[in-house]
C-alpha cells in the first residue's frame, strides 16, 4: 500500500495524489496541514520531498509496466 502525507492546500502536493490515483494502486491520503516536504511510503520504501516521490512514482510505473506485461513467452525455460 502507498501511503502519502501531503498537504491538501499545496496544489504541487496535490499533483502526486493525482499520479498515484491515476496508477489504480492501493493508496492512502493522510492530510498533513502545513507541510513544506510532501512524504510517501510505499512498499517498505520512504520517499520525501519532492524529486524523492518523483523517482519512487517513476519506479512504481516501471513496476505496474512490467505487472502487465507479464507473459511467459517473454522468457526462457528450462524444460528439464
Amino acid at each position: 500500500m502507498i501511503i502519502l502525507n501531503i498537504d491538501k492546500k499545496d496544489p504541487e502536493q496535490l499533483k502526486i495524489a493525482e499520479q498515484i490515483q491515476s496508477m489504480s494502486l492501493t493508496h492512502k491520503l493522510e492530510p498533513q496541514e502545513d507541510s513544506m516536504l510532501p512524504k510517501m511510503n510505499a512498499y517498505g520504501k520512504e520517499y520525501i520531498g519532492f524529486e524523492s516521490i518523483s523517482n519512487g512514482i517513476l519506479e512504481l510505473e516501471q513496476l505496474v509496466k512490467d505487472w502487465y506485461e507479464c507473459r511467459c513467452d517473454k522468457y526462457e525455460f528450462d524444460e528439464q
